[in-house]
């Protein structure tokens, strides 16, 4: 009877929560870009630690695509990840790249929970194993993400509909424990999550719309941040990058939504962002279906610029974006960069929005000292803010400027 007050009044909060908007979150990213055109990906994406692997729900299983010389692989299905001829889907990859979760039509009920491991001596993934009764129910268990191999996060409909359960690792027993003072705390809707490694960051996505709205409104990126004071996390904010819905006007897909954002799945240092979206999907598409979508932070929660050359990275390979002079300028300004290597070099420029405005830079170029002349009346820019992202191999610097008239 406790659990039943407990769904209801979960269902509740839930109405009562999405009947609100959050505010746009101070960070700011890149305008997303198609990961890529090559295959058809389609949903959940999550990726090892060097962005160069990743596995994503396709259809009726789970598939791997591996990036080679700039390029990604055909995708692979994983049979170990198809089990007794069921449906499989909602990968999600340890930061170690040792366990990967998935879920699976049958055993405790409807959709149950199962993690594979790596098998070093065969570079395969082992069988999958369920998780167990404690985590799986006669409800959904819809995807579940590992902040540690003792604490997990699981969405499902045991609290309220497709909300989000901790559970933590009774090690003495080997055994999940629901974490009671989480439970139902929270509202549902949620379609994907994904932490930070430094716990400070919880990316989510969450349908936004209500039956009033429906083909206005569909699953939106969000962002919470850690708040210590009260050892949970704290406000929900929007991410500058979710596009609007719209209704396809489609005899193929006529109760298709367009600008649908989910799934997202963070970089280990925070400045990387995959999701998918259909946003691309338009009325003479020939499939619905989402496609993988990649952002990169412009700034930060405390108002930064981002960098994520690290430290280890520059006696390898140094490049160096000073700051543009004059600044603020106007019409012209200045870029100065360093290559200690030969490098494909991109300079692009983003609005105060995220917007991409210009790609004035994309090409191989040789070690040395390069300057560049950025003219804002070239691109019919207004007074503003706007940032400048040095990006070569795989790093990236960014800088802000003003443009003043």
């Amino acid at each position: 009877m406790k659990k039943i007050v407990f769904i209801i009044a979960s269902f509740i909060v839930t109405i009562t929560v999405l009947a609100q908007d959050y505010p746009l979150a101070p960070e700011i990213w890149s305008e997303p870009v198609l990961l890529t055109d090559a295959h058809v990906f389609y949903d959940h994406p999550t990726l090892n630690a060097t962005l160069d692997t990743i596995y994503f729900g396709y259809g009726v299983g789970v598939y791997r695509s591996i990036l080679v010389e700039g390029n990604w692989s055909k995708p692979d299905s994983i049979p170990q990840l198809i089990h007794g001829g069921a449906y499989t889907g909602h990968p999600s990859l340890s930061r170690d790249g040792k366990r990967i979760y998935h879920t699976a039509w049958g055993g405790y009920g409807s959709w149950d929970m199962y993690i594979n491991y790596w098998i070093d001596s065969t570079k395969t993934w082992g069988s999958p194993i369920n998780l167990g009764p404690v985590i799986n129910s006669a409800s959904i268990e819809w995807y579940a993400y590992e902040v540690s191999e003792d604490t997990l996060y699981i969405i499902g409909s045991e609290s309220a509909s497709l909300g989000k359960i901790r559970y933590i690792k009774d090690k003495a027993n080997n055994e999940w424990v629901m974490d009671n003072d989480y439970y139902y705390t929270e509202y549902g809707d949620l379609s994907g999550l994904s932490i930070s490694v430094d716990r400070k960051r919880l990316y989510f996505s969450q349908w936004r719309g209500s039956w009033d709205n429906y083909w206005e409104r569909g699953t939106e990126l969000c962002v919470s941040y850690w708040d210590s004071t009260k050892g949970d996390w704290g406000e929900n904010y929007f991410l500058n990058i979710n596009s609007e819905g719209y209704l396809l006007d489609s005899s193929r897909f006529p109760n298709t939504l367009g600008g649908w954002d989910g799934n997202p799945w963070i970089s280990a240092n925070g400045k990387v962002l995959f999701f998918a979206s259909t946003r691309n999907v338009d009325w003479s598409d020939t499939t619905s279906r989402k496609d993988i979508f990649v952002s990169y932070l412009l700034v930060d929660e405390n108002g930064d610029s981002v960098t994520t050359i690290k430290n280890d990275d520059q006696a390898d390979f140094t490049f160096t974006l000073n700051q543009n002079y004059p600044n603020p300028f106007n019409p012209t300004t200045t870029i100065n960069y360093t290559l200690n290597r030969q490098g494909f070099v991109e300079l692009i420029v983003y609005d105060s929005l995220g917007r991409r405005i210009a790609e004035p830079i994309r090409q191989l170029r040789n070690k040395g000292n390069y300057k560049y002349v950025f003219d804002a009346e070239e691109f019919n820019l207004s007074s503003g803010i706007y940032y400048y992202q040095l990006f070569l191999n795989g790093n990236y610097i960014v800088k802000k400027m003003v443009l003043t008239k």
